[in-house]
Formats: C-alpha cells, sequence, structure tokens
C-alpha cells in the first residue's frame, strides 16, 4: 500500500480553478482511497500516527468496499475528528474491447442529450440500466468540463 506523492490542488467541487494532473497505473483489483485532511487530522493524535493506522487498514483485503470505508472510520473514531471528512474508494477492474464504447463528439455543450442518449443505449444493450441514472450524469460532467472540452477561439 503506498501514498501518491501527488501535487496540491483546490478542494474537490471548486470549480473553475486551475489543477494538475496526475497518472498512475493501478494493478487489477487495486483500490484507491480519496480522502478530505479531515479523516487524519485528529486533536490526540499526531498526522503521522494517523497515517499509520490507515495505511494498516487500507491494507488488509477485503471484497466490499463499503466493509472498508467501515473499517477506516472504526479505525479512525469519529469522536476526535477537528474537520469534516470525506473518504471515497475506488477499485479497479480491467475491461476487455466489448465493455468499452467510444464516442467522438463535438466541443459543444449542446451534444449533452445526445450524449445522454449514446450512454442510455449502451447502457441498455449492455444490461447495466441500474448504472444509467449515474452514468448519464458523469458524462453530462465530463461534455461540459471546460478543461475536458477545448475551448473555440473567438472571433
Amino acid at each position: 500500500m503506498d501514498f501518491l506523492d501527488l501535487p496540491a490542488g483546490p478542494p474537490l467541487g471548486l470549480g473553475g480553478l486551475p489543477f494538475e494532473n496526475a497518472e498512475v497505473t493501478l494493478p487489477e483489483g487495486g483500490v484507491l482511497a480519496l480522502y478530505t485532511d479531515g479523516l487524519i487530522t485528529m486533536r490526540d493524535q499526531a498526522m503521522d500516527q494517523s497515517l499509520a493506522r490507515l495505511r494498516q487498514v487500507l491494507s488488509r483485503p477485503t471484497a466490499c468496499l463499503d466493509d472498508l470505508c467501515d473499517a477506516v472510520l472504526t479505525t479512525l473514531p469519529l469522536e476526535h475528528r477537528t474537520d469534516d471528512i470525506a473518504l471515497l474508494l475506488a477499485r479497479t477492474h480491467a475491461l476487455d474491447a466489448r465493455q468499452v464504447a467510444t464516442w467522438g463528439l463535438p466541443a459543444d455543450p449542446a451534444i449533452v442529450a445526445q450524449a445522454r442518449r449514446l450512454v442510455r443505449t449502451q447502457l441498455s444493450t449492455w444490461n447495466l440500466m441500474d448504472a444509467c441514472f449515474v452514468t448519464e450524469l458523469v458524462v453530462s460532467e465530463l461534455v461540459t468540463t471546460p478543461s475536458v472540452m477545448p475551448t473555440r477561439p473567438s472571433n
């Protein structure tokens, strides 16, 4: 289990500010943990101790990410917090070519409705309609995010 050395950036959800990208290769089945400093900042414990406890918990094998989140919150108890916390865990899964869809879309915010239709149709084909709502939201964000969409020169 490694802590990544990544550049600092603006808080998640605070749009419009520049940030630096980083690319990391994770092994199949690897877990990526994203968290705010509130998770490891405690009144009665040095941050190094909190990080060591977090590393220990995240290193345990588990099939269920909900159980892993619960283990983190049990190991780093909420009553010792000085700030709000957020914890997001994601597990990697390799996809073969039949599980990937790619569309070339113009750099135009008006394309959102078409992008959502394409996603809905593809997820229906794959029998993944349970994931439709969330996937449509993610796609909407991706096709309207200025950092993803090239800007057009003004006339």
